[in-house]
C-alpha cells in the first residue's frame, strides 16, 4: 500500500515537472519567435509571409497555454475558448491554421478582442469588471497580440508590430508564473 502511494505521489510530482517544463519551453518559443519578429521591424524588413509563420508557431503554443490555463481555472474556459476559436483552427484540439480572427481589421481585433469587447455581448459566466478575474485578460492577450501583429504586418504598420509583440511577450511571463 505503501508503494502504490508512493508511486501515485512520485507521478504526480513528475507530472508537475513535466507541465513546468512544457510551460518553460512554450513560453521560450513564443518569446524566441517575438523577438524574430520585433528584430525584423527594427531591422526594416518585414517579411509578411515570415511574419504569419512565425505567428502560426506563437499561435500554436499560445492556445496549448490557453488549454492548461483553462484547467486550472476552468470557470473562464467559455471565455478563453471563445477566443481560442477565433484564433485558431483546431483539429483534435490542435493547431491547424491562424482561425477567423485572422481576417479582421487591426481596429476592431483591437476593441473587440483585445479591450474585450466580445465579453459584452454574451455571457461568458466570469464577470471581467471584477478585478478577481482581470487575469483572464493575461492568456486572452498571449492568443490576441500575435493575430494583431499579423494584420499589422499585413498594413505595413511596423510601429503597431512591435508594439503589439511587445506586450504579448509581457503577457506571457505573467500567464506562466500564473500556471
Amino acid at each position: 500500500m505503501f508503494r502504490k502511494i508512493l508511486g501515485i505521489c512520485s507521478f504526480l510530482l513528475f507530472s508537475q515537472f513535466a507541465l513546468a517544463a512544457d510551460l518553460q519551453q512554450i513560453k521560450n518559443t513564443y518569446l524566441e519567435n517575438g523577438r524574430a519578429i520585433v528584430d525584423m521591424v527594427n531591422a526594416g524588413n518585414i517579411d509578411v509571409a515570415e511574419v504569419r509563420k512565425r505567428v502560426l508557431t506563437i499561435t500554436e503554443n499560445s492556445v496549448i497555454l490557453a488549454q492548461v490555463y483553462i484547467e486550472k481555472y476552468p470557470e473562464g474556459k467559455a471565455l478563453l475558448e471563445e477566443a481560442i476559436n477565433n484564433v485558431a483552427v483546431l483539429s483534435n484540439s490542435k493547431v491547424t491554421d491562424l482561425g477567423p480572427m485572422q481576417n479582421e481589421s487591426f481596429q476592431h481585433m483591437e476593441d473587440y478582442w483585445h479591450d474585450i469587447g466580445y465579453t459584452k455581448e454574451k455571457d461568458y459566466g466570469v464577470d471581467m469588471e471584477d478585478e478577481d478575474n482581470e487575469h483572464f485578460t493575461d492568456p486572452l492577450h498571449v492568443m490576441v497580440h500575435p493575430i494583431m501583429v499579423l494584420r499589422a504586418a499585413q498594413d505595413g504598420n511596423g510601429d503597431a508590430m512591435k508594439s503589439e509583440m511587445e506586450e504579448g511577450m509581457e503577457q506571457i511571463e505573467l500567464t506562466v508564473n500564473a500556471l
